[in-house]
């Protein structure tokens, strides 16, 4: 699993009844179906939101800052825990804790009672209340900041830094007087959104199909079928929506001819030979703790870095791995 940390920061992402919730990242999941075409133009549906502009400026301490990052990291090693107990064991996955609390803040937002509570302690939505908004919003934000243009200088070409992230909340036309000035205030100024009013009642397909484009549109193409054919139906109420894209090269490029077969070790113990990049002046983070190593590679303008723990042994270290674990070895990584 990797994490991605902001250098500022250690961060770590009864309204409806039915509700279809997708949250993508780029990645192949292997799947041999093929993916719905998402050329075409940008899908337009009606929409209600509040008139309050977004807050480009939220008021945040640095204590909320650290609870949100660690409240994600433990978000993050609950999902873990559970996916590699179920579908995913012994296979490889991502989970991206950034996106599901933003796609989740935005269902907080318009909740009160059991359901709220039920939020706050499933997705570790400690900060609560109007401030964990402003949270979500500000790491939004400062993800958005670490954008940076390439370069197309012939002898020195720089790829760009990438982060999209993009948030929507579609929900059946019909409920348009329903719902709440106070949510769609928190939408507006917190996560720069309204309510999308979608026929799922008579066109679900369509709307499935248009909503994968405006994902496709939002992720450079790379998340083409957020939702399959048949996950958006004629009952369904409201639809939920995350996706995550990251594009960045490392700070120290790896050359190419500096790749070569090496050893790599199994979980079971055995190893087999793949490609092995190599580059001896790369400068990062690292720790060396009990029972594992760790090293956190800066992407290009190092505001951005991919960590690595790399245990010493795999069934050791992976059943003590928490979100107090986690925080403790990214808050005691060192520049070297």
């Amino acid at each position: 699993m990797h994490m991605l940390s902001l250098k500022t920061a250690k961060v770590w992402s009864p309204l409806f009844c039915t509700l279809a919730l997708a949250i993508g990242c780029v990645a192949d999941d292997g799947a041999d179906d093929v993916a719905d075409d998402t050329s075409g133009e940008e899908p337009e549906w009606a929409q209600v939101s509040s008139e309050l502009p977004r807050d480009t400026n939220p008021t945040i301490s640095d204590a909320d800052k650290q609870a949100l990052g660690d409240d994600q990291a433990a978000l993050a090693l609950d999902i873990y825990h559970a996916l590699r107990q179920g579908d995913f064991e012994g296979k490889s996955f991502s989970v991206s804790p950034v996106s599901i609390q933003a796609a989740f803040g935005m269902l907080y937002g318009g909740t009160t009672g059991q359901a709220r509570t039920e939020l706050e302690a499933t997705l570790h939505f400690s900060i609560g209340d109007e401030a964990q908004h402003a949270a979500l919003d500000w790491q939004d934000l400062e993800l958005a900041q670490r954008n940076m243009a390439g370069d197309a200088d012939p002898e020195y070409p720089l790829d760009p830094v990438v982060v999209k992230m993009a948030n929507g909340v579609w929900v059946r036309n019909d409920m348009a007087e329903v719902v709440k000035p106070d949510f769609l205030d928190i939408l507006a100024t917190y996560y720069g959104s309204g309510l999308y009013l979608a026929d799922f009642a008579a066109e679900p397909e369509r709307e499935r199909l248009d909503i994968n484009l405006w994902v496709a549109n939002r992720t450079n193409q790379l998340i083409p079928e957020l939702f399959k054919k048949g996950m958006i139906v004629e009952t369904t109420t409201a639809v939920l929506v995350n996706a995550l894209y990251l594009k960045a090269p490392w700070a120290t490029p790896f050359e190419e001819h500096a790749t070569s077969p090496a050893p790599f070790t199994l979980l079971d113990g055995s190893s087999k030979d793949v490609q092995m990049m190599h580059n001896y002046a790369v400068d990062g983070s690292y720790l060396a703790g009990e029972g594992f190593t760790a090293f956190g590679m800066p992407l290009r303008g190092n505001k951005l870095e991919m960590v690595f723990i790399v245990p010493d042994a795999f069934g050791d270290f992976e059943p003590t791995l928490d979100g107090p674990t986690l925080t403790g070895i990214l808050d005691n990584m060192e520049f070297t």
